[in-house]
């Protein structure tokens, strides 16, 4: 079962986030900015802001996740 849903995750990780993170990457070069502070509004289990953090580590991430089960895996992943 949790072999299942680490493949699962990556699955999703590589299909989903990574683009999705690429895309504001792509958008904040094109206007001059590196964002210091990064805010996700419905940050899920936290997985854009985790990957966000280990591309820029120096970025600080904040996530506002309103569901209960999904706000604890944000925190587990070091998200706040």
């Amino acid at each position: 079962s949790d072999t299942v849903l680490r493949l699962t995750g990556e699955k999703r990780k590589q299909s989903i986030v990574i683009p999705a993170l690429e895309r504001v990457e792509t958008v904040m070069k094109d206007l001059g900015r590196d964002p210091a502070r990064v805010l996700d509004v419905g940050a899920a289990s936290g997985a854009f802001l985790a990957e966000w953090k280990k591309r820029h580590p120096a970025a600080q991430i904040f996530g506002i996740e309103p569901g209960a089960d999904a706000a604890a895996k944000c925190r587990a992943a070091g998200v706040t």
